[in-house]
């Protein structure tokens, strides 16, 4: 393997590293401080609903911007391990291996890895780990192992169309 092979194959394995050092620092945040990230992002949505279906009762408003702050953390934790499995599947371009062989070991290592992740949040305070987030998180790496697993297909389809018209 000549030196430019070697550094594109380790390149190929820095966003799954960047990838999961975001993913722990977002985690080690303590609760309120998580908190104050997301909530922001909830009043936002509800102000635009707002906008467009008119005002929610103001009785009502309380429990439905905890509603919509729920949402936007899940689909936070669906959105970073669905980037996170398309991560680790490109890091594992670089092996010779079946595509179901390197789709399994995406989604069994983001698995893991949303596992770890919650046990750290055992140790951060106001935080706790969850099975249900971990439930939630392998939503987000399926999502991420099949888009990946669509992309690499519509490339190849591409480029054997591509190969047969030039011939």
């Amino acid at each position: 393997m000549n030196e430019k092979n070697k550094y594109i194959k380790w390149l190929l394995w820095l966003p799954s590293v960047i990838m999961m050092i975001i993913i722990y620092v977002f985690s080690a945040k303590p609760a309120e401080i998580s908190a104050a990230t997301s909530s922001p992002i909830a009043d936002m949505i509800l102000r635009v609903w707002e906008a467009i279906f008119g005002n929610i009762d103001i009785l009502r408003r309380p429990s439905v911007l905890d509603t919509m702050d729920f949402i936007v953390r899940k689909a936070a934790h669906i959105t970073e391990y669905a980037i996170l499995a398309i991560c680790i599947n490109l890091g594992l371009l670089n092996y010779q291996m079946k595509e179901k062989k390197r789709f399994f070991i995406a989604l069994i290592v983001s698995i893991l890895y949303a596992s770890t992740d919650e046990y750290h949040q055992t140790f951060v305070e106001g935080r706790s780990g969850s099975i249900r987030d971990v439930g939630i998180d392998s939503i987000g790496v399926l999502i991420g192992c099949f888009s990946f697993l669509l992309i690499v297909r519509c490339i190849r389809k591409k480029r054997k169309k591509i190969a047969n018209n030039s011939n």
